[in-house]
C-alpha cells in the first residue's frame, strides 16, 4: 500500500490491496465450491 503521513502518524492506503484480497477470498470461495460440486457428483 501507500504510506502517508497525517498529523505525524502514518497512516497506509490499502485500499487496492483490500480489493484485491478480497476479489481473491471470494475467487477461492467459489472454485473451493465448484470443486467440492464436481467431486460430490461422482
Amino acid at each position: 500500500g501507500n504510506k502517508r503521513f497525517v498529523n505525524g502518524v502514518e497512516v497506509y492506503d490499502f485500499t487496492y490491496i483490500n480489493w484485491f484480497w478480497i476479489g481473491a477470498a471470494l475467487l477461492s470461495v467459489l472454485l473451493a465450491l465448484l470443486v467440492w460440486n464436481a467431486s460430490s457428483k461422482e
